[in-house]
């Protein structure tokens, strides 16, 4: 739920946003964005430690070690916030190399960036978070989240017609987290009663095992960010802060299915960990060819419509000249399977106890993402931009399935077959779909809905009666039987 409220107010304040800030100002508050992420990474590794330190202490009921580690979490939180901060004002004369833009938007950019530390101050938000995690309560998380969300637009909203321009974007971010940070700290005290004493008091052991455990997972963070945030900063290097407004509306229309992608996936671990771990072999490389096949064949059923037709969906959307180009929308839409795909692995590797076999793919994909990114970037602009992170996507996927080869005992043909027919059935598809949407533009949205829908319904179908054998549409069928009748 959370999830689709963020994309339904994306989609309704995006254009506003768009209008009241104008596309230099809107790309240069994302590539400031991608920076402030590279300087909060450490936050990250101590709410994964925090999180996951915090689990035995709530299953034994040990109300003395949940304080003990949330004190000791707060604390690290709080050091790390003033790190973050001091590191935010040492880079502040950089700006004009790490985020280069108009000269008349230079006083803005810096209020912003300065700004930009001010979240990271409120420590009750990770903190909370990972004692609602650790408890299985993340439905708190997303609705505080949520409410993050809706307070920050609406803030954005306001303060951008008010004409603040990015200081204005920086105070509602502040906003939406404040907002988050006290409605977490109120279910916090009142559902924990071993957290209401005060002071809280962590000792040295706490401390030094917490921050053991982050700066193990620092690195990974660290790559993890660099992997993920480096695209708007390389299109805005080689294309400037208007490039980066159509980079990320383009990419933004495929990230809604990445966002399904990697819901599908996360879905999936916890019944292959069951099949792996009580040693049912077969069954489980069965259900891992299934659930391969069902990502690729569902990435490419969202992505072709979207190739044919994200010009004509970013025109309705927000109007002319926010389409990056057909080299972008290319570049997204074979990423959409390739993400998946990667997506799914990690959890399958997470699941199965191989977590730290990911480490030096995500090491390699960072270093790639990087290098590819300004190389492809300097030579072909924002579209080889996109194509770099396609390529280093590509090498973490290899290496995943190496490590799964290596550790799970998956033949590569086993793991390569589920994915080729999808893919080449694609290619027909794809085509004709984008060769009819140049020759005839859509009149409006209900003519877009139904030419998706065609187009997704026309893959699927070929899939459905090409690619599959007799015997595997009757397992298939069989699956959607009881899964109807689940919902009867």
């Amino acid at each position: 739920m959370h999830v689709l409220i963020t994309v339904l107010v994306g989609l309704a304040s995006t254009p506003m946003l768009l209008r009241w800030l104008g596309a230099e100002r809107y790309g240069l508050q994302r590539v400031l964005e991608s920076w402030s992420q590279y300087v909060g990474a450490g936050s990250q590794s101590v709410l994964i430690a925090a999180g996951v330190a915090l689990v035995p202490a709530l299953g034994r009921g040990d109300s003395a070690g949940v304080n003990r580690l949330a004190s000791a979490a707060g604390l690290t939180l709080l050091l790390v916030a003033l790190l973050n901060a001091a590191v935010v004002l040492a880079l502040a004369p950089l700006l004009p190399w790490l985020a280069p833009g108009p000269e008349g938007l230079a006083s803005e950019r810096l209020a912003m960036w300065l700004l930009s530390a001010v979240p990271a101050l409120l420590v009750a938000v990770p903190l909370c978070r990972a004692l609602f995690e650790a408890d299985q309560r993340g439905y708190r998380v997303n609705l505080g989240q949520t409410a993050a969300s809706l307070s920050l637009t609406g803030s954005a909203l306001l303060l951008a017609w008010l004409g603040w321009g990015l200081p204005g974007q920086a105070v509602a971010a502040v906003v939406g987290v404040t907002v988050q940070s006290v409605l977490l700290a109120w279910w916090v005290w009142r559902d924990y009663p071993m957290l209401r004493p005060w002071p809280w008091r962590a000792d040295r052991e706490t401390l030094r095992a917490l921050w053991a455990a982050a700066l193990g997972l620092l690195l990974l963070a660290i790559l993890g960010t660099v992997g993920s945030r480096s695209e708007q900063v390389c299109v805005n290097y080689f294309g400037g802060p208007a490039a980066v407004t159509q980079f990320f509306l383009t990419q933004r229309t495929f990230a809604l299915g990445a966002l399904q992608l990697a819901a599908l996936s996360a879905a999936t671990w916890a019944p292959l960990s069951g099949l792996y771990h009580r040693g049912e072999r077969e069954a489980f490389r069965r259900g891992v060819r299934d659930c391969q096949r069902l990502v690729v064949t569902l990435a490419f059923a969202g992505g072709l419509p979207m190739l044919a037709h994200v010009r004509d969906f970013l025109r309705l959307w927000v109007g002319e000249g926010q389409y990056g180009g057909d080299g972008l929308a290319l570049a997204f839409t074979l990423g959409l399977p390739v993400v998946g795909l990667q997506g799914f692995q990690g959890w399958l590797l997470t699941a199965t106890g191989h977590a730290r076999r990911t480490l030096p793919g995500v090491a390699v994909y960072s270093l790639t993402t990087v290098l590819l990114c300004a190389g492809l970037g300097w030579l072909l602009g924002p579209p080889g931009v996109a194509w770099g992170v396609l390529a280093a996507t590509v090498v973490l996927l290899v290496a995943n399935l190496r490590a799964i080869h290596r550790h799970l005992v998956i033949p590569y043909g086993e793991q390569l077959a589920p994915m080729i027919a999808p893919a080449l059935l694609a290619l027909p598809v794809g085509a004709a779909a984008f060769v009819l949407a140049r020759a005839y533009e859509p009149r409006g949205w209900i003519d877009l809905a139904a030419r998706t829908l065609l187009i997704a319904g026309a893959d699927l179908s070929l899939w459905w009666m090409l690619a599959l054998p007799a015997q595997e549409r009757a397992r298939w069928r069989g699956h959607l039987m009881r899964l109807l009748k689940r919902a009867g």
